[in-house]
């Protein structure tokens, strides 16, 4: 059996007419799709893999991505959504207080170094930090709990002032 390449730049058609973008983890209008077939050598839209029944369906689409460990993007549930933005938040607040306490070089151990330092300089400004990070933190993922739908979890832009 031939190994099938899908490169992360890849359109494919669903039944119901609509044509999913892999480079933007979207749907995307027929004029865009045909300029990306032509562009490829490519007489049509290729058809998006089938789901159990055979059909060229949203599963199908959702059971290829997962396979190929491509982005859900608008196809994301609620709780995927969630999850994912969650776990950005988290990265993010890692990142922010890693670069808040060793601007300079943010690597592990320059950080816990930085941090023993800034902890006997300055106790109260560091703990200012580390509660500032944790309330933006705090903020953000409350924003996510609440959120209704996955296009507003995905609108929760992540930022943290360093």
């Amino acid at each position: 059996m031939q190994d099938i390449f899908v490169p992360h730049n890849w359109r494919w058609k669903l039944e119901d007419g609509r044509i999913w973008s892999t480079k933007h983890a979207d749907f995307v209008n027929e004029e865009e799709a045909a300029a990306w077939a032509e562009s490829n050598n490519m007489t049509y839209i290729p058809p998006s893999p089938v789901d159990p029944q055979g059909q060229h369906s949203e599963q199908g689409l959702r059971d290829a991505l997962d396979f190929y460990a491509l982005p859900f993007g608008v196809l994301m549930t609620l709780s995927e959504a969630q999850a994912a933005k969650r776990a950005l938040i988290n990265a993010g607040h890692e990142a922010a207080l890693a670069g808040a306490i060793a601007m300079s070089d943010p690597t592990p151990s320059n950080v816990a170094v930085e941090a023993g330092l800034l902890a006997v300089s300055d106790p109260e400004g560091l703990e200012y930090v580390r509660n500032a990070l944790a309330a933006r933190r705090d903020a953000l993922l409350a924003a996510v709990d609440t959120a209704e739908t996955a296009e507003a979890v995905r609108a929760i832009a992540v930022s943290y002032a360093v």
